[in-house]
């Protein structure tokens, strides 16, 4: 899929600290002699990163404002009511051995972080400066220094070889008819591509609601609705969105709470989310990607 962001659109690197505070110094090697003498293996090498890409996105209240004329009743879009970050992420955790000379006896080294936020969005909207203390209208989270521990292997319990990925998001598009041809109550749901819908800011704002179907009350409401999105809305503003009103600490959290997701297998598979049932009859996306393995204590 082709960049979204438009050609002239500034993009803002920043590393962010995800306000931990491990000690991370490596141990160290053994001198003969007054020199380090390189150590042997095997050694047992674990690695984690994350990537996050992301984009934030309009909500409205639940229905649209209703206005009574002469010539009937006009439906009119509600002023934005909160914006929040749709996104998905990539997260990878691998376990190797080596057999490599090293001069230390044991490594350890955090998993770092650059915030590449756009000035604009998918239309070139500007919505304030941006710093290090801001994610924007949307960007990326990118991994530059992943978390590696090398330590001794023994073969343990303790040290399985294993390799881990896990691609998921916060939300999940699909469709779902509530009344059939003959107005009888079925439910069934279809799942949509997200990666077509994710930079549709209208899409979001009307929960996916095609053009001409009830806006008015609950938003699926209706014969054959388009396509909506449900998820777990992340790091939330009220009102209309300014970068005045984000701070580090708020992506500090969010950060963390993407991590803890993975870990808890708490994301939809993307870009097709797979869906279950409620009370055996609504269908909705199912959260149920990540690993245990990872882990948000590994972050610098």
């Amino acid at each position: 899929m082709a960049s979204p962001i438009p050609s002239d659109t500034i993009i803002s690197k920043n590393p962010i600290s995800s306000g931990g505070n491990i000690d991370f110094t490596a141990g160290s090697g053994t001198l003969v002699s007054g020199v380090l003498q390189p150590l042997g293996g095997p050694w047992y090498v674990e690695t984690q990163t994350l990537d996050i890409y992301y984009v934030r996105v309009p909500a409205e209240n639940a229905a649209s404002s209703v206005t009574t004329t002469l010539t009937g009743s006009q439906t009119a879009d509600t002023a934005t009511n909160s914006t929040y970050i749709a996104y998905y992420a990539v997260a990878n955790y691998d376990t190797v051995v080596q057999y490599q000379n090293y001069s230390t006896s044991a490594f350890q080294q955090p998993q770092l972080f650059d915030v590449n936020a756009a000035s604009g969005d998918i239309n070139g909207v500007n919505y304030g400066n941006i710093t290090a203390s801001t994610m924007g209208p949307m960007g990326n989270i990118q991994t530059t220094q992943p978390f590696m521990r090398r330590t001794p292997y023994t073969g343990a319990s303790s040290q399985p070889l294993i390799s881990r990925q896990a691609v998921g998001s916060n939300m999940g598009a699909f469709s779902m008819r509530v009344n059939d041809a003959n107005n009888n109550v079925v439910y069934s749901g279809v799942p949509h591509n997200l990666s077509e819908k994710l930079y549709d800011l209208g899409w979001w704002k009307d929960q996916g609601c095609q053009p001409g179907t009830a806006r008015t009350g609950f938003p699926i409401a209706g014969i054959g609705v388009g396509s909506i999105s449900t998820g777990q809305a992340e790091y939330l503003i009220p009102g209309a969105f300014s970068t005045t009103k984000e701070t580090l600490a708020d992506i500090q959290v969010f950060l963390r709470n993407v991590g803890l997701k993975i870990t808890n297998t708490g994301l939809a598979s993307y870009p097709v989310c797979e869906l279950g049932e409620v009370f055996g009859q609504f269908h909705f996306p199912i959260f149920d990607q990540g690993f245990v393995e990872y882990d948000i204590n590994r972050h610098g």
